[in-house]
Formats: C-alpha cells, sequence, structure tokens
C-alpha cells in the first residue's frame, strides 16, 4: 500500500515526476523530474499571477534553471520550448487564458534583440489557441 503524502512538498514532487513521464516523451536520459517543475512552475505563473512576469523573463529563468542542472545551453533553449508549447498548449480555455496569450503575442513585437524571449514555436501556437477563443 502507497504510504500518504507527508507534506505539500512530497505531492508536488510526485506531481512533477508524473508531468515529466507523462507529458514529456524526452527519452530515457532526459526524464529528469526538473522538467516537471519548470512545467509546473511556468503553468503556475502564467495562470494564477494576476499579472505574471514578463515572457522573456519567464523563458530567461526557465533556460538559467538548466543550465544550472548542467544542461548545455542549446538542450535548455530546446527544453525550455517544448515546456512553453506544453503549457500553452494545455492552458484552460477561459477570458483570462484570452488575455494572458494577447499580452504573449503582443510582447513579441517588441521584444528586443539579445534578451530571451518566448520561444518562436510557441507563438505558433499561441495563435491557434487565440484564435479559438474569440
Amino acid at each position: 500500500m502507497a504510504r500518504p503524502y507527508s507534506s505539500r512538498l512530497d505531492q508536488r514532487r510526485y506531481t512533477a515526476l508524473y508531468v515529466s513521464k507523462h507529458i514529456f516523451s524526452l527519452g530515457e536520459n532526459l526524464d529528469d523530474e526538473i522538467v516537471g517543475h519548470v512545467y509546473l512552475f511556468l503553468k503556475e505563473q502564467l495562470e494564477i499571477s494576476k499579472m505574471p512576469p514578463l515572457s522573456g523573463v519567464l523563458h530567461g529563468t526557465i533556460i538559467d534553471q538548466f543550465i544550472a542542472c548542467g544542461k548545455s545551453r542549446d538542450m535548455a533553449h530546446e527544453l525550455s520550448s517544448i515546456i512553453w508549447l506544453a503549457v500553452v498548449d494545455n492552458l484552460e480555455e477561459n477570458e483570462q487564458t484570452f488575455n494572458l496569450l494577447k499580452r504573449l503575442a503582443s510582447e513579441g513585437d517588441v521584444s528586443k534583440i539579445g534578451e530571451p524571449s518566448i520561444p518562436c514555436c510557441a507563438y505558433y501556437c499561441v495563435f491557434p489557441v487565440l484564435m479559438a477563443l474569440l
């Protein structure tokens, strides 16, 4: 019999492991728990926060976390892009999401060269979801 969660941290860790195994198919050597934690972090920032940080700040933070965990810069960018796509694809369809996606789409027009911004591939996911909510 499985033991009950001893704390919220155990529950969060279980959720992160579940997410990394069931939402992402990254292969044996990339099924890191950190992927699940980053997914949960980004989803919370986008869904729960009244005014989430700019996408560039979130994207840069995610990349830095992967680099700090020993991933190469290229791998960090790739994992970040995969997570952005998964989060945007799994957002609840409501007015808050609509406003969030409008804001993310508009940030892409004003991002500065050299600053991290939402991955380009996530924009291809943002616009169809945004149009579906209209």
